[in-house]
């Protein structure tokens, strides 16, 4: 063959491959700042920062690895003072770091390497913003989807799906939770990831690899692993490394992984990035047991006072990942042993019982679900046992319907609501915000004529501690629909 259309061949060859035909490859001994790779220990990764102000946050890599975005910090939290600083790697060595943007942080880049999607210094709760690089240079920030607040740490994938954290998500479970961004032409929806994903906590950082393979979430300052299941939902997530930290952000070939550490976000004197590599442990977890978790955890319950109580915990409450048989045993949330009166049948997830209590009492029962690994799942749920007295002696009951003014009140961090039935009726007693929001079902079920009185601990459905302010509670019974105001504050 002759040298020109051989020359030629090959051109078309590496073009069908879509291989550049100057790109200028990184030598192995630069790539990442030419900083030695690290292995399953993580180490620090050495980033030049302004007198004042720290490295935090996310990390992210062009995916030819010649440009690195990071975060410097002047403090948190509120974050007053951020930029977005810049290495870029051009004739043989690495340049930098410059300034890209001031006043912003956390940088996260589309798959492509020309988005950048970031959170702006003073606000970084409320809005996400994003900048586009042409070919020429990035431009001005500007905000992503300003009708979607309080959204935060946006991250793009292959499949153009975007994650991240919100406080507004659709089922959502907690104050934050880690979520799917929905685009359908002009309509946005931020839906949560829900179980067992998300927690009843503050989700806040994760990163997701590009292919959606699987999630690295860090709640409580640990980094846990949860792995993308055919039918779209999540595995129980696995601890990933005993490391302590925030901001997870992986290489877009899901090699080394970045993230922050510190004694705290209070103090910043050792606060810096560091990296591991994860690629290997990543694989092999996916192949080890996952402990049960509670999928579908039991709605509040209630009790009547020398009444007797069931409850079967239905069978779908746990699941497991492994679809191994459950063993179930159950205590009180503090520890220790169920009230003497009430008993639980783990063959058959059955509680049962005559409560005898000498008032009101709410009690905090945590249930839980063993495999044969004897990994354990555990969920918590409350039962409330009101105190019928109202019925007088010779049989009468109360004269009037009457729901009373809860004591103390204002209250923190319980109250107990009394009432009055004058003739056995249904009951439904409920505590709901000043939009008419319901937080909590105190009692729902068919009592006897008599007086009541429930204790409230300042949570919603969910166990979660709700927010000071005014609260109502409503009664609804055959002869009675009445409402009172009450107030919680902290």
């Amino acid at each position: 063959m002759k040298p020109g259309i051989l020359l030629l061949t090959f051109f078309l060859f590496i073009h069908v491959l879509g291989i550049p035909l100057y790109a200028q490859a990184i030598p192995a001994d630069s790539i990442y700042l030419g900083q030695p790779s690290p292995q399953n220990m993580p180490v620090k990764f050495n980033l030049s920062v302004s007198p004042g102000y720290f490295p935090a946050e996310r990390v992210t890599v062009s995916p030819d690895g010649k440009n690195i975005y990071y975060s410097e910090l002047g403090g948190y939290y509120p974050i007053t003072a951020a930029r977005i600083k810049h290495y870029g790697y051009s004739g043989g060595r690495w340049n930098g770091p410059d300034t890209l943007f001031e006043n912003y942080f956390s940088p996260a880049l589309s798959p492509d390497g020309t988005r950048m999607y970031f959170q702006r210094a003073g606000e970084e709760n409320a809005a996400i913003w994003y900048s586009v690089n042409s070919g020429t240079g990035w431009s001005t920030p500007s905000r992503f989807l300003s009708d979607l607040p309080f959204n935060y740490l946006l991250q793009e994938t292959n499949n153009g799906n975007y994650y991240c954290s919100s406080y507004s998500a659709a089922g959502g479970l907690g104050q934050r939770d880690w979520s799917q961004l929905v685009i359908s032409g002009t309509d946005s929806v931020v839906q949560s990831l829900g179980r067992p994903l998300c927690t009843t906590g503050d989700d806040i950082d994760f990163c997701v690899s590009r292919d959606e393979s699987f999630f690295i979430s860090s709640p409580n300052g640990s980094f846990y692993i949860s792995y993308h299941k055919p039918d779209g939902s999540w595995t129980n997530p696995k601890k990933l490394i005993s490391t302590p930290g925030w901001a997870p952000c992986l290489t877009s070939d899901n090699r080394f992984l970045f993230f922050t550490t510190g004694s705290g976000i209070l103090s910043h004197g050792d606060t810096w990035i560091y990296w591991v590599r994860v690629d290997n442990l990543i694989d092999s977890l996916k192949h080890t047991n996952y402990a049960p978790y509670a999928k579908w955890p039991p709605s509040a319950q209630t009790g009547t006072n020398g009444t007797l109580f069931t409850f079967t915990v239905p069978d779908s409450t746990f699941y497991d990942d492994d679809h191994d048989s459950l063993t179930y045993f159950a205590a009180l949330s503090n520890g220790s042993s169920l009230p003497a009166w009430l008993s639980f049948d783990p063959a058959t997830r059955t509680f049962s019982g005559i409560p005898a209590v000498p008032r009101s009492l709410l009690f905090s029962i945590k249930l839980s679900a063993a495999d044969s690994a004897h990994a354990a799942g555990s969920c918590v749920f409350s039962l409330s046992v009101a105190i019928a007295t109202g019925v007088k002696k010779n049989g009468q009951s109360p004269g009037e319907s009457q729901l009373l003014q809860n004591y103390p009140n204002p209250f923190n961090p319980t109250t107990t609501i009394h009432y009055v039935l004058a003739k056995s009726s249904f009951v439904r007693l409920t505590v709901y915000d000043l939009l008419g929001r319901d937080i909590r079902t105190l009692q729902k079920s068919f009592q006897q004529a008599g007086e009541y009185s429930l204790v409230w601990d300042a949570k919603d459905e969910r166990h979660i501690p709700v927010s000071s302010g005014i609260y109502f509670y409503r009664l609804e019974s055959d002869d009675l629909n009445m409402q009172r105001k009450m107030i919680l504050l902290k």
